[in-house]
């Protein structure tokens, strides 16, 4: 696809159900992006107002990306997450870009800490301390019953989130992988979604999926490793991989007209430190 491709923020325009829009979106992972240059992305993306205030944001996610302690880094990305409940800028494509970036951060550090000895006793002391910074428990006491009633309000919603998260980087690292015998030497290759889904409001972490979501993910994946793409007469998922760097630069060429050379540094070093694993990560998705 070509930029003036890409979707509006906000609700659409065309009344449609979510399972109709989530298809759509699922549409848009499979065709990509063409690797169009920055003066044709800033011209065709005109209509978004490139960030005032990244440089502040990227410092702070900088900030909790330099804790060494896993435990410190989920606390300060959950307070970091509380800051902009109230205000998550749907109106700014770049603040939504980073927060789909963070919120896959914190899904690789909680999946990560979650296997790690004593994983699921240590999840029910992270909710207890993460709602001491929340403002819903702010004017409480522990001991009082309202304290209780909020923090499983809190934690409920929390649980939902997390879960929300783990999908996001499902869809990030979802891979067909196939085999090439290229030299006699078998080596598995695969096709990934990847920077697509940063490109698509309807993948915000925080919005709604479908029930059928995860059915439709694995249906996809099957279809990827097994059809041939009419147009090209090549596999769908070769299809797939030569268009993975075209979307990559779309997504490049697009943040640095949003926010210049600063944000274009912190998306590259997230795509570079975080390539699409391929690797299911089906065992995070428990909260």
């Amino acid at each position: 696809m070509a930029p003036q491709h890409l979707p509006n923020l906000g609700p659409s325009k065309k009344k449609l159900t979510h399972a109709v829009a989530e298809d759509l979106a699922f549409q848009r992972l499979l065709r990509g992006y063409q690797g169009a240059s920055f003066a044709e992305w800033a011209e065709e993306t005109a209509r978004y107002t490139p960030s005032e205030n990244i440089s502040t944001v990227v410092l702070k996610c900088q900030s909790c990306d330099n804790m060494e302690n896993i435990d410190e880094r989920l606390v300060e990305r959950s307070v970091m997450f509380f800051q902009r409940e109230n205000n998550k800028d749907r109106d700014d494509f770049l603040a939504l870009i980073v927060r789909q970036i963070e919120a896959m951060k914190f899904a690789i550090d909680w999946s990560n800490r979650g296997k790690q000895k004593g994983g699921k006793t240590w999840k029910g002391k992270y909710y207890a301390d993460t709602f001491k910074e929340h403002p819903d428990a702010k004017g409480l006491n522990s001991t009082d019953k309202r304290y209780a009633i909020a923090f499983k309000a809190f934690r409920n919603r929390h649980e939902k989130e997390a879960t929300a998260r783990n999908r996001l980087l499902d869809l990030y690292n979802t891979v067909c992988c196939f085999f090439s015998t290229l030299q006699c030497r078998p080596s598995v290759i695969g096709s990934q979604f990847g920077p697509g889904v940063f490109l698509d409001p309807l993948w915000d972490a925080y919005a709604h999926r479908g029930r059928d979501f995860v059915h439709v993910l694995e249906s996809l994946c099957q279809y990827i490793s097994t059809t041939t793409d009419p147009e090209t007469g090549l596999p769908v998922k070769t299809c797939l991989i030569e268009r993975h760097a075209g979307t990559a630069d779309a997504l490049l060429n697009f943040v640095k007209y949003l926010g210049g050379v600063e944000a274009l540094e912190y998306v590259d070093n997230f795509l570079v430190t975080f390539p699409p694993a391929g690797d299911s990560q089906n065992d995070a998705m428990s909260p």
